[in-house]
């Protein structure tokens, strides 16, 4: 028994890279999936790749009337936001300086893996997630994490930037010098 019996799953891009590992993952699980490209020659051989309870559907998700015809069912839908990982077309224009260099930027030291996303994936379409709606869920490595690390430290420099200047402009007491001299009695 899969964590996805008796689903149904659709997956827009679904004929390469992530998508397709998630349709892949999806149907091991017990899930029949629609996937979604727009090149039919690319649906064709990701029809063959899965093997079973998979429907190619032809279309481009950033049409409307395209999506249309995958979205009349009552859906559950939530956004998976991959950041860094790893895909064929960075193998084929990578070499290992720029790889490695890229890598270095990530704060988990490495791309993400398709397999990795797409088990997130399966839990979101899982009844595991049933109370999950409308969430957008990023997977990058914890590059979220930086970049709210320094939205945080601009908005702490920006507030030590302004009292600095309030105190510049505040009339400063004047303490006489001390000579050294002084004795308490």
């Amino acid at each position: 028994m899969g964590m996805l019996d008796g689903e149904i799953a659709v997956i827009t891009g679904g004929s390469t890279g992530l998508a397709l590992a998630g349709a892949k993952l999806f149907v091991g699980e017990g899930a029949h999936v629609f996937i979604q490209a727009r090149r039919q020659e690319s649906l064709d051989e990701a029809v063959a790749l899965i093997g079973r309870d998979v429907t190619a559907v032809q279309g481009d998700a950033s049409d409307l009337d395209d999506l249309d015809h995958l979205y009349d069912l009552d859906l559950r839908v939530n956004v998976l936001t991959a950041g860094q990982v790893g895909t064929a077309k960075q193998e084929e224009l990578f070499d290992e300086t720029t790889r490695t260099a890229f890598e270095s930027l990530i704060p988990r030291g490495r791309l993400g893996r398709p397999e990795e996303i797409a088990a997130i994936a399966r839990f979101l379409a899982s009844g595991d997630s049933s109370y999950v709606n409308g969430l957008d869920l990023a997977a990058a490595g914890g590059t979220t994490a930086i970049r709210t690390r320094h939205e945080r430290d601009r908005v702490m420099h920006e507030r030590d930037r302004t009292t600095r200047e309030r105190d510049r402009a505040a009339p400063q007491e004047q303490v006489p010098p001390r000579t050294g001299r002084e004795h308490s009695s």
